[in-house]
């Protein structure tokens, strides 16, 4: 039995990552988590805090894509209507699942993917994803994204330090305004 298009999800703030509704299962195969000190987008504060709500009639299940592509087999369990919150980095994905029951021959189910990629202003660096929020309209979704966020755990990871600003480039490498002579 497949999970209906009508069980979507919401994300506050909006258009501060990727949300995936269909398609999950390619999607996550093709997702790897970037390491954000190295990729040269450390300059900055690339921490985030993934708030997840569960508003399904079922238990999902929030699996982290690590950077090799691979989806964390034990995954983060939040039951229907409970809450959990993910101290995470930008540009790592993140999938969750409806949790399948072994004993009786079902698997989980992919529901959306979601990949944090600004951190934000005016969230601090929160993200709250309502899973199963199709019903909602926008000033009841940002009431309780604030809510939320203003009971959330405080983040009180370090901001990864800035290295020192490149050195100029030496004279004989400079060139002219319109790349002629000096």
């Amino acid at each position: 039995q497949m999970i209906h298009q009508q069980q979507l999800a919401v994300v506050y703030p909006p258009k501060c990552g990727d949300l995936v509704t269909t398609k999950v299962a390619q999607w996550a195969l093709w997702q790897k988590s970037v390491d954000n000190f190295h990729s040269g987008s450390s300059w900055g504060n690339y921490y985030c805090v993934l708030m997840w709500v569960n508003l399904l009639p079922y238990t999902i299940s929030i699996h982290w894509i690590n950077r090799a592509g691979k989806e964390r087999e034990n995954g983060t369990v939040v039951a229907t209507g409970k809450s959990v919150s993910i101290f995470a980095q930008l540009n790592h994905p993140h999938v969750v699942k409806r949790v399948g029951n072994p004993y009786f021959g079902a698997a989980a189910e992919y529901v959306i993917g979601y990949n944090a990629t600004i951190r934000g202003v005016s969230n601090n660096g929160y993200h709250v994803i309502f899973v199963g929020a199709q019903h909602m309209n926008a000033s009841k979704i940002q009431q309780l994204a604030l809510q939320q966020i203003e009971s959330a755990p405080k983040d009180n990871r370090e901001k990864p330090r800035m290295g020192p600003a490149p050195s100029p480039p030496r004279p004989e490498d400079r060139k002219g305004k319109f790349w002629g002579g000096r």
